[in-house]
């Protein structure tokens, strides 16, 4: 198993991996072609309009609190940015 890269309690960080499924490892070229038209068509989609995102919550450090309960349970529409 590998290690983490980081002291315990050294850095706040966290790693994340974009998952494709087994696309990487086992796709052949239709398969990415087919990945990739898809992709286009949803960037196309959000240029014009017809697909959109979640909107974007600005709420103040101070509200960091108030807007982590809110998550736990998940009662609000969006995407919440916490101004630093």
């Amino acid at each position: 198993m590998q290690e983490w890269p980081n002291p315990a309690f050294g850095c706040a960080l966290s790693l994340h991996e974009v998952a494709l499924g087994a696309l990487h490892q086992h796709g052949n070229a239709q398969q990415w072609q087919r990945l990739t038209q898809q992709g286009e068509q949803m960037l196309r989609q959000i240029a014009q309009g017809t697909l959109q995102s979640e909107s974007l919550l600005h709420f103040a450090w101070e509200q960091l609190p108030a807007q982590l309960l809110a998550l736990q349970h998940r009662n609000f529409s969006g995407k919440q940015v916490i101004l630093l």
